[in-house]
């Protein structure tokens, strides 16, 4: 899947989750300043990414990576995509 494929994808979930428009969600947005970010909504984006990419994401592995773009974690899902 291309990157931006998964920045289109990844940007609608953003946008539902935490209702906002698309046009808002930006690479270099930040999950905690721009979004307020908390755990609870946290897991849930890391559990929308998993369904809608079909990739499994491990605790440890969001922790050492730690997404804390929309570009970072665009990268992550890039690196998963490619080794499945």
């Amino acid at each position: 899947m291309a990157r931006d494929e998964i920045k289109k994808e990844l940007t609608a979930i953003i946008a539902d989750l935490f209702l906002l428009k698309p046009k808002y969600v930006k690479e270099e947005s930040d999950f905690r300043n721009d979004f307020e970010l908390d755990s609870i909504d946290e897991v849930n984006l890391m559990m929308e990414i998993e369904t809608t990419f079909g990739i499994s994401i491990s605790d440890e592995e969001w922790d050492s990576v730690h997404p804390r773009t929309v570009g970072d974690t665009i990268n992550l899902i890039e690196q998963k995509l490619s080794k499945s």
